[in-house]
């Protein structure tokens, strides 16, 4: 706010306070349609982002504001100093000054709502180019995912083949192992998993790759065996378990378990001292 606008306020001539609402007013109006018509939109109804220049929208948005924040203090300071009439009339001047208000309140929130939708589209837009450009990204990165699919589907088969040497034999060292390669072939399926999943969400959007390409992506458990597979191997490690613990009571001593009550352990203990004393 200018020294001049504070000046004005400080006054208490109703006219001069009145003029200098009415420039304000102008002010807030010019600057309201000014950043509407600087928000361009194409023929859909959409907002031509390429027409746009951001810094000036927000020097025009700024002087909105400005100008809608002095045309409300003149007009406070008008409604408190304007002369008072009796009755009726006292009644029109009330209503003129808040039909007045609402004028230019209408103006300020008609353009910050166009503004707002603006803000709104430009958002939504920023996100779509950040998708479209993330995802382009990872097309150029396809061939790489592929032969990272392909050589962690040697090494899924690699350690289904070793889980089901265990499942299938009778050695216990071996059978023993199956804990290890649970966890093993766990692990290599999940990133199997993973990597797949990545690739069949890039298919649709690489170009020269054939939708029936999507088939060698899929890494259901049902398909590859895995859960079979696990399940054989759980039902290894719950056996040994309790064999395990089978051996373990046959071999544990008994405990010894003590008898004597308080009072026969005291006198035993008296006599022991005294042969000891004699």
């Amino acid at each position: 706010m200018g020294d001049t606008i504070k000046e004005v306020l400080k006054s208490n001539d109703p006219e001069l306070i009145k003029r200098s609402r009415a420039t304000y007013k102008g002010k807030l109006t010019r600057a309201a349609k000014t950043l509407i018509e600087e928000l361009k939109k194409n023929d859909d109804g959409s907002f031509a982002f390429d027409q746009i220049f951001e810094p000036e929208i927000s020097a025009l948005l700024s002087n909105l504001q400005k100008a809608k924040d002095i045309v409300e203090e003149l007009h406070v300071k008008y409604t408190l100093i304007r002369e008072r009439k009796q009755g009726s009339e006292e009644d029109k001047l009330e209503q003129e000054d808040e039909d007045y208000a609402s004028v230019f309140e209408k103006t300020h929130r008609d353009a910050l709502k166009v503004y707002y939708a603006y803000s709104a589209q430009l958002k939504d837009q920023e996100q779509k180019n950040k998708t479209r450009e993330s995802l382009e990204i990872k097309c150029a990165l396809y061939p790489e995912k592929l032969l990272c699919f392909k050589a962690k589907a040697k090494e899924y088969d690699s350690a289904y083949r070793e889980a089901n040497v265990v499942i299938e034999s009778e050695n216990e060292n071996v059978l023993r192992t199956a804990q290890l390669q649970k966890t093993l072939l766990s692990k290599e399926y999940d990133e199997l998993l993973s990597i797949g999943q990545e690739l069949l969400a890039l298919v649709p959007h690489v170009s020269g790759v054939d939708a029936s390409d999507k088939e060698q992506f899929d890494c259901s458990k049902e398909k590859l065996n895995h859960r079979k597979t696990l399940t054989s191997l759980e039902t290894i490690i719950q056996k040994i378990e309790a064999e395990d613990k089978i051996k373990l009571a046959k071999v544990s001593p008994a405990p010894i378990v003590n008898t004597e009550d308080s009072g026969s352990r005291v006198a035993r203990l008296r006599t022991l001292t005294f042969l000891k004393l004699k």
